[in-house]
C-alpha cells in the first residue's frame, strides 16, 4: 500500500510538472533598449523581491530568463517591478540581531523594487528575505531615495526606533497637501506608507494586509487497511487480512499562506476511523485459536499542502505531514496476547487529490503506523491505512478571487 501511495504522489507531481505552463499569465517587460514587449510571465506570487523570472514571448513556447542584466522593468497581475540601484538596509529584522547605533547598515545594490504606489509621488519596497523590509520614495522622475528607519539597541540596553523617514517626508513634501495625514503618526510598513502615498496620488484602493485564507471542510472516507502483525518469537506468521475495510470521517481546516498565490497551505484534519477483523486458526495438534483486531482511533494529522491550479475551477494538491494517533476502543488479540490499552502513536501521513470549483475534493490519503505494540519486541505490528476521501467545503474566508 505504501508503494501505491508513493506511485500516486509521483504521478501527481508529474502532472503538476506537465501543466506548469498554466502559471504563465499575460504581462510585459521592458528590455535593455527601453522597448516594452508584451509577453507571458510565470507569476510566482513573489513574497520577496526577485532577482530573476521566467517569461515566454507570445506564440513561442520557449521559456526565457529575465534578470537584472537584461530586463529593466516587468509587470504581471498585481506585480510591478522596476530595476534600480539603491541603498539597501542590511539590518536584520529579528530582535536578537538588532545592533547598537541608530544608523542603518546601507549597501549600494542593483535590485528589483516593487512599485507600491505610482504617480507623481512614487513609493517602492524592497524585501530581501534575510534583510528588513526597505521603503523608497521618488518625486516625479527622480531616482528612488531610501526612507530611513531602523530598530536598534540603545545605550540603556532597550530597543529603540529610528524614525527619521518622517522628517524626510516633512522636508520633501513641504507645501504639499497631505490630506490631513499626521506624518508623525506614520509607521514603517506597507499599509501605512502605501495608504499615505495613495492619498497623495489620488488613488483609492484597499491596503488591508492579507492574513491568508481559511477553508473549513467536512469529509468522509472509506478504504483498506493493510495489517502486518507477525510473531517473531516462534515461527514467523502473518495474522489477519492482509487487507480489510476501514471507515472514516472528520473535518479539515486549510490555511493558505498569504504568499505564493494560495499555492502553499497548512492543513489540520482530525478524523475518527475504525476497522475490525477476526480470524480462526486451527494449528496442528493444538486447540483452535481465535484472533481479532478492533481498532478505533482519533487521528490528528498536520500536513503541508502544495496546490497546482489548472485554471480557476480546478486544482491538484499533494499533502505530506505527520499525525498523532489517539486509540480508543482498541482490542487486539494475537496468539493469546490481548492488548486493550494501546498508547498514542505517531505516524506519517501523505495524500493527493483534486479540488473542483472550490467546493468538492476527491483524493487518497495514507496513514502509516509503526510499532502498534511498542512494548512487545516479539511482534512486527504495523498498520497501513489508505482511504479514498470525499470532502465538501463548508465555508471559505475570504472568498478566492
Amino acid at each position: 500500500m505504501r508503494r501505491l501511495m508513493v506511485s500516486l504522489l509521483m504521478m501527481v507531481l508529474c502532472i503538476i510538472s506537465a501543466n506548469a505552463q498554466v502559471e504563465f499569465e499575460k504581462g510585459w517587460i521592458t528590455d535593455g533598449s527601453g522597448a516594452r514587449i508584451d509577453c507571458l510571465i510565470r507569476n510566482r506570487g513573489w513574497r520577496t523581491s526577485p532577482e530573476s523570472f521566467e517569461y515566454r514571448l507570445d506564440g513561442d513556447g520557449k521559456i526565457l530568463q529575465g534578470d537584472l542584466m537584461t530586463v529593466s522593468e516587468f509587470g504581471v497581475g498585481d506585480y510591478h517591478f522596476i530595476r534600480k540601484e539603491v541603498d539597501v538596509d542590511t539590518s536584520r529584522p529579528s530582535i536578537e540581531n538588532y545592533t547598537k547605533g541608530a544608523a542603518p547598515e546601507l549597501v549600494r545594490m542593483k535590485v528589483y523594487l516593487f512599485v507600491l504606489s505610482d504617480g507623481d509621488f512614487k513609493l517602492y519596497s524592497y524585501k530581501g528575505g534575510t534583510y528588513k523590509d526597505s521603503y523608497y520614495y521618488s518625486l516625479g522622475e527622480s531616482e528612488p531615495q531610501y526612507l530611513i528607519h531602523k530598530n536598534y539597541i540603545g545605550t540603556s540596553g532597550g530597543v529603540m526606533e529610528n524614525n527619521a523617514f518622517r522628517q524626510q517626508l516633512k522636508q520633501v513634501l513641504a507645501g504639499v497637501d497631505t490630506g490631513g495625514v499626521a506624518l508623525d503618526k506614520l509607521t514603517y510598513n506597507e499599509k501605512s506608507l502605501g495608504q499615505f502615498f495613495d492619498k497623495l496620488n489620488g488613488i483609492h484602493q484597499d491596503r488591508q494586509k492579507s492574513w491568508g485564507r481559511v477553508q473549513l471542510s467536512a469529509f468522509a472516507g472509506a478504504g483498506v487497511v493493510t495489517s502486518n502483525f507477525k510473531n517473531f518469537s516462534t515461527r514467523p506468521r502473518q495474522y489477519f487480512g492482509p487487507d480489510f475495510s476501514v471507515l472514516a470521517g472528520g473535518v479539515e481546516m486549510e490555511y493558505s499562506f498569504p504568499f505564493y498565490r494560495d499555492k502553499l497551505a497548512l492543513v489540520l484534519a482530525p478524523e475518527v476511523y475504525s476497522f475490525s477483523q477476526e480470524s480462526y486458526w486451527e494449528p496442528v495438534a493444538a486447540p483452535p485459536v481465535e484472533q481479532w483486531v478492533k481498532f478505533s482511533t482519533l487521528n490528528i494529522p498536520i500536513a503541508l499542502r502544495y496546490k497546482m491550479f489548472l485554471g480557476t475551477k480546478v486544482n491538484l494538491y499533494v499533502d505530506l505531514g505527520v499525525s498523532a494517533g489517539l486509540p480508543f476502543n482498541a482490542d487486539i488479540n494475537v496468539t493469546g496476547f490481548q492488548y486493550m490499552d494501546i498508547n498514542r502513536n505517531y505516524n506519517l501521513v501523505c495524500g493527493a487529490g483534486v479540488n473542483l470549483f472550490d467546493r468538492v475534493s476527491v483524493g487518497l490519503k495514507g496513514h502509516y503506523f509503526d510499532k502498534v505494540f511498542a512494548d512487545h519486541t516479539g511482534f512486527d505490528s504495523r498498520i497501513d491505512v489508505t482511504e479514498l476521501v470525499i470532502s465538501c467545503n463548508l465555508f471559505s474566508f475570504p472568498k478566492r478571487r
